[in-house]
């Protein structure tokens, strides 16, 4: 239950909270695997000892109870590896009911019931960020199943054009496509937006042991994609 709960599982909910496969701690699954091949080995051994004794046997009872106890081993290992498995799952559970229906949800484009005083309406304050000088505007653009092909770049030059300032985006958005089409979207408005993005490659996150020399990277990296010299705001 242990070998599942911190190592199956915890490999899993790494995997879904996003971090890089490759930067995973293997032995969160070595050990499991481990435990896993010694179960089985030792199941085998006992099962040829038992067959032996059987073999031997001048009676039918001590073949009897070999059998019995041959099943009792192997209800035994079967109920280690549902332990390991509903271990590994209590350990994922959290991620995937908070993740699970944020992926699945399909947000609605336009609003069933429209108010008249809607119509041309506008940013309305620009509100200060935190304990920074920053102001950013109480209506933001938040670019993660953003898309060129429908329409991304028009949508987010738009907003540009209506007062909206904050722009979040980050490289595993769309697996570096909302970062590419914000880029192209900004030409001639950088001055006009607050962009924030995120310590990760198009492929995941980076664990809490990277480096700062891969957080700087990274960084690098999004610039490029975004086509400008400064983001104003990364998200540890």
């Amino acid at each position: 239950f242990l070998a599942g709960y911190y190592g199956i599982g915890e490999f899993l909910s790494r995997l879904v909270e996003g971090i890089l496969p490759d930067r995973i701690s293997r032995p969160l699954i070595a050990i499991p695997v481990l435990a896993l091949i010694a179960s089985i080995a030792l199941t085998v051994v006992w099962a040829r000892r038992l067959r032996s004794r059987a073999a031997g046997a001048s009676e039918g009872v001590e073949l009897r109870s070999g059998r019995r106890r041959f099943l009792a081993g192997g209800a035994a290992s079967l109920g280690g590896l549902l332990g390991v498995g509903a271990a590994s799952f209590a350990r994922l559970s959290p991620w995937l009911t908070v993740s699970k229906p944020m992926n699945d949800a399909e947000a609605p484009t336009e609003d069933p019931s429209p108010r008249a005083d809607w119509k041309g309406s506008r940013i309305r304050e620009y509100r200060r960020l935190g304990r920074t000088e920053a102001r950013i505007s109480d209506i933001s653009l938040g670019s993660t199943k953003i898309r060129a092909e429908k329409g991304g770049e028009e949508i987010a030059r738009r907003l540009i054009e209506l007062g909206v300032n904050y722009f979040d985006t980050a490289p595993d958005y769309a697996e570096a496509g909302s970062e590419l089409l914000l880029g192209r979207a900004m030409k001639g408005y950088r001055d006009r937006m607050f962009i924030a993005t995120k310590f990760c490659t198009p492929h995941g996150h980076l664990p809490p042991s990277a480096s700062v020399r891969e957080h700087m990277d990274v960084v690098e990296a999004s610039l490029k994609r975004l086509q400008t010299d400064h983001v104003d705001l990364v998200h540890i």
